[in-house]
């Protein structure tokens, strides 16, 4: 027995998804094109800035068309300009309910995104925030024919982030991966900001990108103490550092840190490069490197390098400190 009455169509799976996004659905008939006997009808949907168009030999068909049109673009299945390329193919009278796979989409008319489909995912954010669309570009193609390696570079607003494959498709999700990660770490109270580019980059956590496992973030159980507090704190360590010189030789920079961090009430975690990444990403010089994070919010995370274990983490204590009091000391 079909099932096919059950299914939803593309436009009642747009319009519940515009509506949980707080948008509308707006369908324009831009085109009537051949004769008079056999027209095909092009339509326009707009979603926020989601814009996709549909042809058909109804109105009806059209329409169903820009609205698949513009589920797969946000979805992350393909591009704006691929979508509307391939909607503008003619359809059959068969075609004109076009009925979606119920496993595609959620029961609330959202879309159900792969867990490995970090360009879906990132597509769907960006839509759900308000922000402009994804803008991808091939920052480089390298390798003979049969072993290439590209790198990919993905922005939203003002955030950018790069990823490597090979294959284009692969350094797009990488780099979509990558940018998800750092954009969820976006506190709620900021979001607002990224439209209108108020919010500062660098107060974005990086990601160490795992060539096994995947995205993921540096993180901690501690929740963050605010650029505010610390600013307004009175604590002898806070204090002392908004005038301390921090170019003195043999200080201890990681135990000056520490000290800040117990005061303060942040954790502060290093991560060591070696071993999360591929020996051609390593550093050229093969100085050990690392990162290390401070549970402020948003997050801080900070670079080191040096000859040894120990040189790196010092030198990402003395950049992390360097940056806290430049932060403190905001007025």
């Amino acid at each position: 027995m079909s099932t096919m009455g059950h299914q939803k169509t593309p436009i009642s799976l747009l319009q519940e998804l515009s509506t949980h996004m707080g948008k509308t659905a707006q369908y324009d008939l831009i085109a009537t094109e051949g004769a008079a006997h056999q027209q095909t009808f092009v339509f326009r949907v707009t979603v926020g800035e989601v814009v996709a168009t549909g042809a058909g030999l109804s109105k009806k068909a059209a329409k169903h068309k820009a609205a698949e049109s513009a589920l797969n673009i946000i979805q992350g299945k393909v591009t704006p300009e691929e979508a509307n390329n391939m909607s503008h193919l003619h359809t059959t009278a068969g075609e004109q309910s076009c009925p979606v796979p119920p496993s595609t989409y959620s029961e609330s008319g959202g879309v159900l995104t792969p867990p490995d489909n970090p360009i879906g995912q990132l597509q769907e954010l960006v839509v759900e925030r308000g922000w402009r669309l994804p803008e991808y570009i091939v920052i480089s193609e390298q390798g003979p024919p049969h072993c290439k390696e590209f790198t990919i570079q993905v922005k939203v607003e003002k955030f950018k982030d790069t990823g490597t494959g090979s294959s284009k498709k692969a350094a797009k999700r990488s780099a979509a991966g990558v940018l998800l990660t750092r954009l969820r770490e976006i506190p709620p109270d900021q979001q607002d900001m990224v439209r209108d580019a108020d919010i500062d980059e660098d107060s974005v956590p990086f990601v160490v990108r795992d060539n096994k496992t995947g995205v993921k973030p540096m993180h901690s159980a501690r929740i963050g103490i605010t650029w505010a507090t610390l600013r307004n704190s009175a604590g002898e360590k806070i204090t002392r550092l908004k005038s301390t010189s921090l170019s003195t030789p043999n200080s201890n920079y990681c135990q000056l840190l520490q000290e800040l961090a117990e005061e303060q009430n942040f954790e502060v975690e290093y991560l060591d490069i070696a071993g999360m990444f591929a020996a051609e990403e390593l550093s050229a010089s093969s100085l050990h490197q690392c990162l290390v994070q401070l549970t402020t919010q948003p997050v801080t995370v900070c670079h080191g390098q040096g000859h040894t274990r120990d040189e790196a983490h010092a030198h990402a204590a003395h950049n992390a400190l360097q940056y806290l009091k430049l932060m403190v000391r905001r007025a």
